[in-house]
């Protein structure tokens, strides 16, 4: 079965390990959430995941080819894309300039262009206003229209709700099962444990750089007291 393997990686930031001996797997067309507090090193593991910091221990196996020790371009043209956290674009740049300078390959762009405006509607009546004057939650959508103008079979997105409206946040949440239909696993990182909950297959909890729990997502809806115990150190592997 098609999937993106994490296996006992070991993630650095500033010289020091931020992740710790991480396993973890991502299916085809599923979402699997990572939930965990501030300074647990979720966006630790993105960044690393996304060639952005030293991956210095384990294996990344995405459908048979490891991609640990790449560059970001060979990483996201293997089929791993990430949204950062902090919906980042280019601001000086077009709405539609943003998506294009994504694209992988050259011969696909008008119609890629066209599936993230009928993914975003929103975007397509923006599509020459600059991003950087786009709201928060526009940002966001374009952040994630990037990402899949490189047409991943695997989408990282880090902190998916952070500083938007909840009308937005369900808008986009939304918009990660339309993705997760169409095949492409989805690794959803949220400090909100409802918001990713909501729409995850399978659930993973990280507690200071490793996986504390992990799981079918519907064990922590139905049981919260199990995400208190992790978050309270009481949790297991």
């Amino acid at each position: 079965m098609s999937s993106l393997v994490i296996e006992d990686l070991t993630v650095t930031r500033g010289g020091r390990p931020v992740v710790h001996s991480l396993s973890l797997t991502v299916g085809a067309g599923r979402v699997t959430a990572l939930l965990g507090a501030n300074g647990a090193g979720k966006s630790s593991l993105v960044l690393g995941l996304a060639g952005r910091l030293p991956v210095t221990g384990g294996r990344v196996v995405l459908d048979g080819t490891e991609l640990q020790g790449r560059r970001p371009n060979r990483i996201r043209r293997a089929g791993l894309a990430a949204v950062p956290e902090g919906h980042t674009v280019f601001s000086s740049m077009s709405v539609s300039d943003n998506v294009r300078a994504a694209v992988v390959d050259p011969s696909r762009e008008a119609e890629l262009l066209g599936s993230v405006f009928e993914l975003f509607p929103e975007l397509a009546d923006r599509r020459e206003q600059m991003a950087g004057t786009l709201s928060g939650g526009q940002q966001q959508m374009l952040a994630i229209g990037q990402a899949l103008a490189v047409e991943p079979r695997y989408l990282l997105v880090d902190e998916l709700s952070l500083g938007l409206a909840p009308i937005i946040v369900e808008r986009l949440v939304d918009t990660v099962a339309r993705i997760a239909a169409t095949g492409v696993g989805v690794l959803l990182i949220e400090q909100y444990a409802a918001v990713a909950l909501g729409v995850a297959d399978r659930a993973a909890v990280m507690d200071r750089g490793e996986v504390a729990w992990s799981g079918e997502a519907s064990e922590l809806r139905n049981d919260p007291e199990i995400l208190q115990g992790v978050y309270l150190g009481a949790g297991n592997s």
